[in-house]
């Protein structure tokens, strides 16, 4: 058995050296969130379980859980102001005022030793991830008819159980094989969420789609390896 607990914070602050004052873009400095100084304060907490049980001689069961809750402060120029779509783009005008983060992450596997010799195993397993984005927006940045897919409160969960079979042979104390396959879902962090305020910038949510915060990455994958 084990434990584990994890407390992080982290703090990013940035100010623009230079801005021209005669930008007239849709990045005009004087309407353009962020443009001028950001504040991104971060705390996340961690919890995380796992464990590993001999079922018997050839069999070898791990399992693992993890929790976290993290929560985001955004704080810059112009992020008390109303964005309207002339003023600013979708990307940055998506960008919340204060985020929140939970996600759960479950797996179980199976080790199998299919031959006496212990030379080939099998290991089956199964992850299930899950993750409750919430944004909060001042209400003074809204006016009518503009920014309609960005709410005071915004809310997304998004889930998914993939699996993944792994088949390893042992030929000698100097060499092996491995092959894995399966599917995959990787939930994204705050940062890849939300920006950091300077180096990292939010993918873009289609606007009118349900859809309120960017989505996880998903799919199919492959490898085999000599080791």
């Amino acid at each position: 058995w084990g434990w584990m607990l994890d407390y992080t914070k982290s703090d990013k602050s940035y100010r623009a050296e230079h801005i021209m004052e005669n930008d007239v873009t849709d990045y005009n400095a004087t309407t353009t969130p962020l443009r001028e100084w950001s504040k991104y304060e971060s705390n996340k907490y961690n919890a995380q379980i796992d464990g590993t049980y001999k079922i018997s001689d050839k069999n070898m069961l791990d399992f693992q859980s993890n929790f976290s809750h993290e929560k985001l402060d955004v704080n810059g120029s112009n992020m008390d102001k109303a964005l309207t779509a002339e003023t600013v783009n979708e990307t940055l005008g998506q960008i919340r005022n204060e985020y929140e983060q939970e996600m759960i992450n479950l797996q179980i596997q199976d080790t199998i030793t299919l031959d006496d010799k212990s030379s080939w195993f099998l290991t089956p397993s199964v992850r299930y991830n899950r993750s409750t984005i919430t944004g909060y927006s001042n209400g003074e940045r809204f006016e009518e008819g503009s920014f309609a897919w960005v709410s005071p409160k915004d809310e997304q969960t998004n889930s998914k159980t993939t699996w993944q079979i792994a088949l390893k042979k042992k030929f000698d104390d100097s060499f092996m094989m491995r092959m894995t396959g399966g599917t995959y879902y990787r939930l994204l962090n705050m940062y890849e969420i939300a920006g950091d305020g300077a180096s990292i910038v939010p993918a873009p949510a289609p606007k009118y789609s349900g859809v309120r915060f960017p989505e996880p990455e998903e799919g199919k994958q492959f490898d085999i390896s000599a080791i």
